[in-house]
């Protein structure tokens, strides 16, 4: 019996660290996502200031 009650509490404890894990994981992967939308706002920042420069205009409307 006691066998048994630490076997229940160990898988217990193994999916309590799974949903850790994928709470991770998701996180993670939201973190990636925040990144690349970041990265692309950035380039297209980068994108228009090279434009204005290149046409000469003194204001920079973002």
């Amino acid at each position: 019996l006691q066998a048994r009650a630490e076997l229940v509490q160990k898988v217990k404890e193994t999916e309590e660290y799974s949903k850790s894990v994928k709470k991770l994981e998701q996180a993670c992967q939201s973190m990636d996502l925040l990144e690349q939308t970041l990265r692309i706002h950035n380039d297209n920042l980068v994108e228009r200031i090279n434009s204005i420069r290149l046409t000469g205009r003194s204001k920079i409307y973002l």
